[in-house]
Parts: C-alpha cells; structure tokens; sequence
C-alpha cells in the first residue's frame, strides 16, 4: 500500500468555477467537475464563512491533539463508496458506535499508541429526499460542523474523501458530496491534510495483478482523466488505497497502521512536548454528583465517577480524591483517605444510597467549596481540580454563577459534564473554561470514551519546574575521574533533564563532554526525554585532560549556531559539571568571559577536589557555583539547580562584567 504526496504547488489546487482544465474535457472522458457542479448543484457557489458560526476545523490543524496521541478522521463519500464498511475495517468488529447527529456517527478504538476516532458523515445527496437537497447548504454546514465538534471539540486531523474503485465518470453524487466537503474546509486544508480514500482495493489488485510490478496505485491515480483527475488533484495526489472487504486481521491491522503513518507523513514539525512518565504533580480532586432524577440514572453517575477514579488506580501519583453525593435534601462525602485504596473507595460508592434528586447546582458548589478550602487547608502547594456532573438546570443562575465564581477563586479548576443539558452557555460561566465545558446528550454515549476525556482534561502530569531556556551542559570526562563517578556524573545531567517539559515552547538540552575531545551528546533538537537518556548514559567515558577552556569554546559557538526564531526570548544557560583544575586558567577564564559576552548564563558545579576560584571565573556570579564533597551526593543538588535555572533571567550587561568581582544578586522572577 503506497501513497505519493506532490510538491506544494498553487497549481495543483482545483477551483471548481474555473477549471481550465476541466471545460477542455471531452465527454468521452467524462463531464468535468464544474460542469456537472454547474448542471446539478442544489446550491449556489456562495462562499460561506463558518468561523463565525462555529469553530471552523480547518483552523484546528494537527498539532493540536498530538500531545495526546489522538487521531480523529471525518469520512465523507457519495453512497455505496464503502464508508461504512471502512469505518468498520479502520475501528475493528469490536468498537462501539453512535450518533453524533441526524447524518454523522462516530466509533472509537484504541491502536497502538492512539486513540482513533472515526466520524462518518452519511450521503447527503442519495435522493430528491435527501438531506443535501432539502436542507439550505449553510445550514446544512454548520449543523453538521456543530454534530461534529461536540465530539471532537480539538477537531479532526484529516477530511477523508471516500470513493469506490471503477466509479463511473457521470457519478454526479459523487461530485456533490466532494463539493460539500470543500464547503466545510478551506481548499489549502483538504490538499495539505485532506485524503481521497479509494476502497475495494481488491478489485483494484485482480484486475491489474499481472502489472502490479510496474503499475503502482499512485501511478494509476495520476493517469485518470476527468472527475477522478481533478478530485485527485485537488487532494494534492493523497490518496491511498485500502481492501474494505478485507477480513485477515493482520492484515486489517496492516492498512490502519499504513494509514495512520500516511494522516502523519505530511504533518507539519510538531510541537511536541516530551514529559517525564515517571514526574507527577500531586492533585486534589473533588468530584460532585448532583443526583438525578431517577435511581437508573444515579447508577449512569456512579459508574461514570468510579470509571474516573479508577484511572489511578494503580497510578503512583499522589493524587487525592474527594466525592460528594448531592441528593434533594441530603448529601454524602466520600474521601479517598478514609479508604485504604482507590478500589475500597469505588466499592463504596457503587452501594451508595440513592438520596433523591439533587435540589439545585447551587448548594452542590457550597458543598464543593467547603471541600476544597479544606484540601487546600492541608495541601496548600497542591493542584485543586473540581469536576461537577450536571443535569444544568436551575432557578436562579445568577446565584448558581455567583457561587461557581466563589469556587473558582479559591484556585481550584473547575470542569463541568453536563447531561442532556440545552444551556451550554450557563455551563461555560460556571466552568474554568469553555474548554473545561463536556456536554453529552445522555448517558448512551459511551461513559469510556468521556471518561478518556476527563483524564487528559484533568491531567496531573507536569514539571517540576518551568521555564523556557536552551540548556548546554558541559561534562568532564577527564581521568581524574573514575568509570563509576562518571556514571553518576551522567546520571545527575539525567535527572535534571526529567524536571523540565521539553519542547520548543519549553526547555530544549544540549549535552558535551569535554577531554581527549569535544564529544556532542545531543543537540538542541533532540524531542524526548527517552532520547536525552539514552544519548546521555551511553556516553563513552575518554580519561584524558581537563581543557575547559575549549569546552567552554564548543559551548559559545554551539549557541552561535542555534537558529530558531522561536527561541529569541528564551535563556542560554551552561551548566558545567568538573572535579579538578582546567589544563590552562588564563585560557579558561578568557573563554568564559567570551560566553558571558554572547549573553550565555553559566552555572558552575564542581565536585570534590574542584578549584573554587576557577568555578567563580566560569560561573556568571558567585551564587552560580555550586560545590559537593563527591560524586554520591551530586544528585541532591538537583532540584537546586534545576530551580536555579527556572528562576535565572537573561543575561544583562551587568552580570557579564562580574567575572572578577563580587556583586549583590539581583531580585528574579520566576518567568
């Protein structure tokens, strides 16, 4: 299975008004696009702009989800292309699916290290009846665009265009649906992100298995003529072909993954942040059920609220969680700290009583604040994260918001699930965020799925520290230290790596040992911390000499050579770690004067029998030197200096003069 991606060209996007190419078309070839857009469209070629009614998907691009490894797929295709039978042959037999609306539904899987969202949009032009010909195409855009972001609020990484192989030229519901598509997305997103799904590559492999050797897919595709030519051109070529009727399950499982790597191929440089998995930021969770008006649907609670809390079941995060039960005249409080363990505590609230329902939001937030302020009261330096579940309704929302407000103050994030609610907006004021905002239209849509959803907004993973700094870390290698305290040298640059996010809008590394050679661990654009570990205690220990002073060299011009404009506010920061005295002082304190000049901050630790006086000559102050009695307690001086060069500002002139005297510190903000 291949596919070719052209170059970006202006050329290669088709405008259906003026396809130049297209009226050249014989009718042997097939009507052109425009022709039959012109003979059969229902509605005009207005240009609609969705933005202002909804949030147009075209401006949620790729980077958005990948933080959290989401890929989300809209099928689109006139009837009988195999829509159905692709999302079928994409999400497996197993996967649960539902209605978004009256013409989308959407299944859910898990593959790989992704979570695959498929959305099918159902033919809107299969008869007079249809949907596409009775409804007005503004409407009909933005109320499936609404269907579609209630469910996929980030939106979706590709407009994928469903057709069967061997369809006919005259295929008129064929160019109506591509038309509608192309309402909904810009045409510069469907060709950089947009796919032309072609199904039954069976039939496509039969009839042409004796040339399959020298006819590729992506040959055939460029090849057609007429419809298929300008669909294929306006998608840039992006097509891919898949066998719909496939049943094997490695090799279904074989297309999902090709074509998950074809959604990704031409994604623009990701932003990626890499975590720490083993870092985790306490939090202080309090959940509130206001009770329904049925004891059914106080079960569809339970389940969902014990669904959540079970994400940390076996997690060995410090997470604390409350939940309060809010009945019609009485309420209940459930702490995990009165249970000796998160299963103690589900077991408890799935026998809970059923109080009746909830008599108003209003009393569920007094209830919410009285529980938070005392969690802040034990853990003041903890992250507070309320999650209210709500039917929405209210008699008095000025008062409902009033206390939401009061909530909110006492810095805990508020997250709201409304069900079957109609007032989203009331929602929106009573949460942190719109964002922070999940309406679902009953408890039929799959409790999984929106507990996934709770967990990623309610994250507690995060650094330790935060900051937005190039971070160069200079390593003696010398032969006055041992093989051991080498390791523990590396290890310690690990360890301070794992107290910081790392992407380009955080803190990106850079690591050099310095003895025979100059040896370059990684550069600035390594992406994970994975990477930076692996690079960093597989390096090859040298036992030579000490020459700082060209350590300190390869750092300055290492800096000199960092071009990314995303970069121009951030820190330079050298951290140099060494036991002895450099081969040559005058030199040394020569380079790191150089480096001071090109404003790079320098941190100096020394360890055991370091040179004190020399770390002052390479450190940017005197309170930038840090020295340790041996190699075994470097690492408690980790948290120090990952806070240190958290909290150091930019370098400014003054701090360059300091070399050889002693200045007062200034005052620093955290950034």
């Amino acid at each position: 299975m291949e596919a070719q991606h052209l170059a970006d060209s202006p050329g290669n996007v088709i405008n259906v008004q003026n396809s130049v190419a297209a009226a050249e078309l014989t009718p042997e070839r097939g009507a052109s696009m425009s022709q039959l857009t012109s003979q059969q469209a229902p509605f005009k070629e207005e240009e609609i702009d969705l933005a202002k009614e909804v949030d147009n998907l075209s401006k949620n691009l790729v980077a958005i989800s990948l933080k959290q490894e989401v890929i989300s797929l809209l099928l689109i295709g006139p009837q009988g292309s195999g829509k159905t039978s692709t999302a079928k042959a994409i999400l497996g037999s197993q996967s649960e699916i539902f209605e978004c609306g009256p013409k989308t539904k959407m299944g859910t899987t898990h593959f790989d290290n992704y979570e695959l969202n498929v959305i099918e949009c159902s033919e809107l032009f299969g008869d007079e009846n249809s949907y596409g010909y009775v409804m007005d195409s503004k409407q009909m855009c933005s109320k499936i665009m609404s269907d579609i972001l209630k469910v996929i609020p980030k939106g979706i990484h590709a407009p994928v265009f469903v057709l069967k192989f061997e369809i006919t030229p005259s295929n008129t519901n064929a160019v109506l649906e591509y038309t509608f598509l192309k309402r909904m997305f810009e045409p510069k997103f469907i060709k950089a992100h947009g796919i032309c799904l072609v199904t039954r590559g069976d039939v496509f492999n039969a009839k042409f298995h004796r040339d399959l050797s020298e006819l590729t897919f992506t040959n055939w595709c460029r090849q057609q003529e007429g419809l298929l030519k300008e669909i294929f051109e306006a998608f840039n070529y992006r097509c891919f072909l898949i066998d719909n009727k496939e049943t094997n399950e490695e090799l279904l499982q074989k297309q999902v993954r090709d074509l998950i790597s074809f959604v990704k191929r031409d994604w623009p440089e990701p932003l990626l942040v890499s975590v720490n998995p083993d870092m985790r930021a306490r939090a202080d969770v309090t959940m509130v059920v206001e009770i329904a008006s049925s004891k059914d649907v106080y079960q569809n609670q339970v389940e969902l609220t014990t669904g959540y809390i079970s994400n940390y079941e076996n997690s060995q995060s410090e997470v604390e969680i409350n939940v309060i039960t809010v009945g019609e005249k009485e309420h209940q409080t459930y702490c995990l700290k009165d249970f000796s363990c998160h299963r103690d505590l589900i077991g408890a609230l799935k026998d809970s009583p059923y109080l009746g329902p909830c008599s108003g939001t209003q009393k569920a937030l007094m209830l919410a604040q009285k529980v938070v302020e005392d969690s802040k009261a034990k853990h003041p330096d903890v992250k507070q994260i309320t999650i209210i579940i709500s039917e929405g309704q209210s008699q008095d929302e000025e008062s409902v918001v009033a206390e939401a407000n009061k909530l909110k103050e006492l810095g805990t994030k508020v997250v709201v699930v409304g069900v079957k609610c109609t007032n989203q907006r009331y929602l929106e004021k009573i949460a942190s965020d719109p964002d922070d905002v999940y309406v679902v239209t009953g408890y039929g849509e799959p409790i999984k799925k929106l507990n996934h959803k709770l967990k990623s907004q309610t994250c507690v993973y995060g650094p330790a520290f935060q900051s937005t700094a190039d971070i160069l870390f200079l390593i003696d290698s010398s032969g006055s230290i041992s093989q051991v305290n080498y390791k523990k040298e590396l290890t310690f640059v690990v360890k301070v790596v794992e107290c910081f996010n790392i992407s380009p809008e955080d803190v990106q590394f850079a690591a050099m040992t310095f003895s025979r050679e100059i040896i370059t661990l990684f550069d600035f654009n390594s992406r994970t911390h994975q990477e930076i570990k692996q690079a960093t205690l597989g390096a090859t220990y040298q036992g030579g000499g000490t020459p700082t002073a060209q350590a300190l060299k390869a750092a300055r011009e290492h800096f000199a050579r960092r071009q990314d404009d995303r970069r121009s506010v951030s820190k330079k920061i050298t951290i140099v770690i060494t036991d002895g005295e450099s081969d040559n002082k005058s030199e040394t304190r020569r380079e790191a004067q150089l480096l001071q000049d090109d404003e790079v901050l320098a941190l100096a630790i020394g360890v055991e029998n370091a040179n004190r006086q020399e770390l002052e000559d390479i450190a940017s102050l005197q309170d930038d030197v840090y020295c340790v009695d041996n190699f075994d307690v470097l690492e408690t001086i980790k948290d120090e200096i990952a806070g240190k060069t958290s909290k150091l500002e930019k370098a400014k002139r003054e701090r360059r003069q300091r070399v050889f005297v002693e200045p007062e510190l200034e005052d620093v903000n955290v950034p």
